[in-house]
């Protein structure tokens, strides 16, 4: 077996080693990239603004005004909705949409949003998908806040242009394990 060697200017090198060369830097500035556009979906105390439920208006912020959000967004008592859009504009987000359901719907007014017919199934711009307020439910020892997860799942698969980010189960009990093994099953079925 003969040795193989490279060439380099003024070099001669031969195996084993690690060979390294210098190369020129791309001419003109660096593209600017840009953060991903997630819809927030949340609970709001706000009354619905129109007769169907499919039909709740979304906000668009491009910054992180506390005034703005609260008058325009109204989100529940003990909603995490404020806490996941200001870190998203704190760690350098640039814009977002947010989809309110009135608290009174509960998690199937989060399902609506979700539907096929529902609210961000005409939404081009967004490609990210956070629903922090999914674990809420008064009554989610029955499964909602993975109802809501699985939705969501199915969500981005329908679109194909979107990934959702799950939050853990609210609960920390350990009664809740079947429940959440099971959840965890049909999520992984998908």
């Amino acid at each position: 077996m003969g040795t193989t060697t490279a060439d380099l200017p003024g070099r001669r090198l031969g195996p084993p080693g690690t060979y390294i060369r210098s190369a020129d830097p791309p001419a003109g500035p660096a593209p600017a990239l840009t953060s991903s556009v997630p819809a927030f979906i949340g609970f709001t105390d706000a009354e619905p603004r129109g007769p169907d439920r499919r039909d709740q208006p979304a906000v668009v912020l491009t910054r992180w005004d506390p005034p703005l959000f609260f008058r325009s967004v109204a989100p529940a008592a003990g909603s995490f909705l404020p806490m996941a859009v200001q870190g998203f504009f704190a760690n350098g987000g640039e814009r977002c949409v947010i989809i309110t359901v009135p608290r009174h719907y509960g998690v199937k007014g989060l399902l609506t949003v979700l539907e096929p017919d529902g609210s961000l199934e005409d939404r081009s711009d967004i490609d990210l998908l956070c629903i922090p307020d999914a674990g809420m439910s008064e009554s989610d020892r029955g499964g909602d806040h993975y109802q809501v997860q699985i939705a969501a799942l199915r969500h981005c698969e329908r679109m194909q242009n979107r990934f959702a980010i799950l939050d853990t189960s609210p609960t920390s009990d350990a009664r809740d394990l079947p429940l959440i093994e099971k959840a965890q099953g049909a999520i992984a079925q998908l």
